[in-house]
């Protein structure tokens, strides 16, 4: 290859007549690369990742990318990482992921727990190892069972589990390497011999397919590395292990066989197939991929040791994990990029491209150009002092170019050995040399355009030059177009006529700023600043190609036409490859592996697209240059129906109000990042596709009506996901605007209008005496509770009590007696002015009236105050009407335990029954029957007493709802004699979830 190098160069060097065409020949005969370094994307812990360490890489029947990394497991859509985990997980370090043949992930951690991924979640699976010392040799899943070989320095044993029942599993006769399913066989191998021979055995009828003697000193590690059987074609497998690779065909005969170390000359620590022709291979000390049909080798120099693997996705794409890296996308393998760090291009910022095979000369911002021999890779640059941007490159002979730069036109004459010489001619800012021959050159500058010939320039003559010019505006670009000059400004486009420039009327874009002009198949291109390309022929503009068209930006740098059917277009936000016959293209930049996106010169030679950057350069053949070809997937992770404040699942029928919906989309497209978009359309027969950026699409007052809501996806360049999701519904009619309301509304209008004047004077006449009626009622019960509120019965009985103390010379206790009584009516009077009092006050009341019947009967009676702990804890926050428990306790002393003397017994029991306090009062008094009592109270012209005042408010408090109210039982013993009263108060709380109140807290 050297030979072949040096010749070419002795060729060029000697002034041999080679055609370039000859030189092409040679340069593909012999595979001379010119590729520099591949177009990559690193995605790191700032893009998501987890961890700057990823392991390994596979690729689920959806397209997701599943991702093993020392900070969990995660999947990529192409857009952001999202992590999987569980709060008890005892590690997070995920070593290996195995996908199954449903596209299920499945990964273990350093710490042995297993987990896979199911319906977005994750989930573990409770498999323990058999013993402590045992870890995880062997894993594989086929037909919902697990397949697991524990493993240990001197032990090995393999289990069956079933994913469904893990209680259910067997131990497996022997000791296996799960391998793969391969045409319906389940291959594995059995580790339990320590000699050179491999064998593989159908897992399913323990059927030995192959039985292989390995050459010598290449036996089977088993503690390094897991042997891996995968299928390169449908009908040949590749097995590897650390030592040995052999590929086999579909009847397990020996095809190719490798010896590792040797090859690498190494250690192997890791091994994997990147595609059916490619082998990864991992060492102590470098990376190599190996090419299985022209047995070469080529080294991962870019990542080293760093490199952990590699995996080839559905579009032929490299995904590179790494250690403490993070995970690269390699794009298009014959993509290069040459940059200040992997080639000796003097400067990444260019400013202009000039292609003259074999040489490239690329003009960069800092007084440099940096010349590429194509043949021998060889790099040469020529500092220009003082030049600052090199705007334009023109070769008159194999030695001498002229550069136009800001500061002016410089002759340099290349030599081989000695320094190259330049001469300057300073005037004004170039921004383009035109060299017809030496007696008619055409100089652009900031000031205008200029003719002038060779020795003009060579010495330098500015007064020919001023008194040579021709267009007086700032000139950018020219070309020559059907014989005719034409010259680019920034006031419009001027052509040459005779001796002079005239101005091209345009119409409406006569007066645009024009970057570049280019003329190729019949017609000339014109590069505008942010009015598109437009193409002119025959004296008019016959297309504007902008980003109507899909150009990326409508202002365009540069213009490169590649054959009739595709031009490079150049714009400040990528380039665009695009068919002027179909009137359709797609974008090539950064998301395709250019180093930056504002394009600054393209130019096309042998084959090949050199594209300018400000930040390096970049050359693909023109052939590779293809469209992002992936199609993305867009799926719904949920649809909701929302209704007032509550959420509904969504149906294909909803009422009329239920027209709030939201739908939920997930998407993946590889290289896309967020340059993915979203389309929907509403209605089955719209042609109009609206366009978003948002995964949620919510629809809110949609109106009756059917509906088909379609969403689809399409990817950077166009490619659109396949089919799109359909969601039909239907909104039904409010009940209002169906037929049969609308006939009942008629009929009723129709029978209310006869009748409607005798019935609003009857209403008005029946709502007044009933509104009447109402307050009579409220003013009554209000003079009644206020005169019922104390029992004169009670007060009578108080007072002779107190009587009787005195009388028995008992002033003590008189006094006591009256103060408590007093106390008691100032708490009765204050609580009879509230609707309702707490438990506690309640409480206290009853216990204040206790202790006055205890020392008017002269503890005589047994009485017990029973109240519930959970009620007393809220006794504070429960409220209950005023004034209705006294009166039935009254009552018992009245009317029961009064006859008794010693013998009375009273229990008050207060207890929470639910969201109700109940009162139970129960005494051993004579008794009395119920319905003499009730009727007792329904009598006219009868003045209720204290019990059924209280018995009435709580009727009126309950208002039918049967949820609190009075309930009197009359006691019996076992021969029928009366045997007291039994009393049952419900009282409803207040509010009781504020209070949380709950027998078990």
């Amino acid at each position: 290859m050297d030979s072949i190098i040096n010749s070419l160069n002795y060729l060029i060097k000697t002034k041999i007549k080679v055609s370039r065409f000859l030189l092409y020949i040679l340069l593909l005969k012999f595979h001379i690369a010119i590729s520099q370094a591949p177009a990559f994307r690193q995605y790191t812990d700032e893009d998501g990742l987890p961890s700057m360490t990823v392991y390994g890489i596979k690729q689920d029947l959806s397209g997701y990318l599943w991702l093993a990394t020392t900070k969990g497991i995660c999947r990529f859509d192409g857009h952001e990482f999202k992590k999987y985990s569980l709060p008890d997980m005892k590690g997070q370090d995920i070593p290996y992921l195995f996908m199954d043949e449903t596209g299920t992930p499945w990964f273990y951690n350093m710490a042995g727990e297993i987990f896979n991924i199911e319906n977005d979640k994750i989930r573990k699976i409770d498999i323990s190892s058999p013993h402590p010392d045992l870890t995880i040799y062997y894993f594989f899943v086929h037909e919902n069972c697990i397949y697991i070989t524990w493993g240990g320095l001197n032990t090995y044993v393999s289990y069956k589990y079933d994913n469904c029942n893990l209680n259910s599993f067997e131990k497996l006769p022997n000791a296996y390497g799960f391998i793969k399913i391969h045409n319906g066989k389940f291959l594995c191998t059995s580790i339990i011999k320590r000699d050179s021979c491999f064998q593989i055995i159908n897992l399913k009828n323990s059927k030995l397919l192959y039985n292989y003697k390995l050459p010598s000193n290449y036996f089977f590690n088993y503690h390094n590395e897991t042997n891996i059987f995968t299928a390169v074609t449908e009908d040949s497998l590749f097995l590897f292990t650390p030592y040995y690779a052999a590929l086999f065909d579909s009847q397990f005969s020996l095809l190719k066989s490798i010896r590792l170390r040797e090859l690498v000359n190494d250690t192997v620590v890791y091994i994997s197939l990147i595609n059916k022709t490619e082998l990864f291979i991992k060492t102590n000390y470098k990376s190599v991929v190996y090419n299985l049909r022209n047995n070469k080798i080529s080294a991962e120099t870019k990542f080293g040791v760093s490199l952990n693997s590699i995996m080839e996705d559905r579009q032929k794409r490299h995904w590179v994990s790494t250690t403490n890296k993070g995970l690269f996308l390699i794009f298009n393998k014959n993509l290069s990029l040459y940059t200040e760090d992997n080639s000796k291009i003097f400067s990444n910022e260019i400013i202009s491209l000039k292609s003259d095979f074999p040489y490239l000369y690329i003009g960069h911002s800092n007084n440099s150009i940096s010349i590429l021999n194509q043949l021998t890779l060889e790099w040469k640059t020529i500092l220009v002092p003082g030049a600052r941007r090199i705007k334009s490159i023109s070769r008159i002979n194999e030695n001498n170019l002229i550069v136009g730069a800001d500061n002016g036109i410089y002759q340099i004459q290349l030599r081989d050995k000695q320094k190259d010489k330049i001469t300057l001619l300073k005037f004004g800012s170039i921004k383009d040399v035109f060299w017809q021959d030496a007696e008619n050159i055409i100089i652009l500058t900031s000031l205008g355009t200029f003719y002038c010939n060779y020795n003009d320039l060579l010495n330098t003559n500015y007064k020919f030059l001023l008194e040579n010019s021709s267009i007086n505006i700032r000139s950018t670009s020219l070309t020559k177009f059907k014989d005719t000059i034409y010259i680019g400004t920034v006031k419009g486009l001027f052509k040459k006529i005779g001796s002079h420039f005239e101005k091209i009327n345009l119409g409406q874009f006569s007066n645009l700023y024009i970057n570049k002009l280019y003329t190729d198949y019949n017609k000339l291109y014109i590069c505008t600043d942010g009015n598109g390309l437009l193409v002119y022929q025959n004296g008019e503009i016959i297309d504007i190609i902008n980003n109507q068209n899909g150009l990326p930006s409508n202002s365009i740098t540069c213009i490169w036409s590649i054959h009739p059917s595709q031009i490079a277009i150049g714009t400040d936000n990528g380039a665009y490859l695009f068919n002027p016959n179909t009137k359709k293209g797609f974008g090539f930049n950064q998301l395709d592996g250019l180093p930056a996106k504002e394009i600054v010169d393209l130019s096309c030679d042998q084959g090949r697209l050199w594209i300018g950057t400000n930040k390096g350069l970049a050359s693909i053949p023109i052939e590779e240059i293809q469209p992002n070809k992936e199609k993305p997937l867009v799926e719904l992770i949920s649809s909701e129906v929302f209704y007032k404040s509550g959420k509904f699942p969504f149906s294909k029928i909803l009422p009329y109000n239920f027209n709030h919906l939201r739908f939920k989309l997930q998407t993946r497209c590889l290289q896309s990042k967020d340059q993915l978009k979203i389309y929907y359309k509403l209605y089955k027969n719209d042609s109009n596709w609206i366009s978003t950026t948002n995964k949620i699409l919510e629809f809110i007052g949609l109106s009756q009506g059917d509906y088909e809501l379609q969403i689809k996806a399409t990817n950077e360049d166009g490619i659109e996901s396949d089919p799109p999701l359909i969601f039909p519904f239907k909104i039904e009619a409010p009940w209002w605007e169906t037929t049969i309301f609308k006939i009942s509304l008629l009929s009723f209008m129709i029978f209310s209008t006869i009748g409607i004047s005798y019935w609003r004077s009857f209403s008005i006449k029946k709502t007044e005496k009933k509104q009447r009626a109402i307050l009579d009622q409220i003013n009554q019960l209000r003079l009644q509770a206020l005169q019922h509120q104390m029992n004169p019965h009670f007060i009578f009985n108080s007072l002779n009590a107190i009587q009787s103390f005195l009388g028995n010379n008992e002033e003590k206790v008189a006094m006591t007696y009256l103060s408590q009584f007093g106390k008691l009516i100032r708490i009765i009077f204050d609580q009879s002015k509230l609707k309702s009092i707490s438990l506690q006050e309640e409480i206290e009341l009853l216990q204040h009236y206790i202790y006055l019947e205890e020392l008017r009967f002269k503890n005589n009676l047994v009485i017990k105050l029973e109240v519930d702990p959970i009620l007393l804890k809220y006794s504070r926050q429960i409220r209950i009407p005023p004034l209705v428990i006294q009166p039935i306790v009254e009552n018992s002393f009245r009317h029961g335990l009064i006859h008794l003397g010693a013998q009375g017994k009273l229990s008050i029991k207060l207890e929470l029954n639910g969201n109700q306090v109940q009162c139970v009062v129960q005494d051993n008094g004579i008794g009395r029957e119920k319905s003499k009592l009730i009727n007792e109270w329904k009598r006219k012209n009868h003045v209720s007493t204290g019990i059924a005042s209280a018995a009435e408010r709580l009727l009126i408090i309950d208002n039918e709802r049967d949820k609190i109210g009075l309930d009197i039982i009359d006691l019996y013993d076992p021969f029928g004699n009366p045997a007291g009263t039994k009393v049952t108060l419900i009282l409803q709380i207040f509010d009781p979830s504020k209070y949380n109140i709950n027998r078990i807290s």
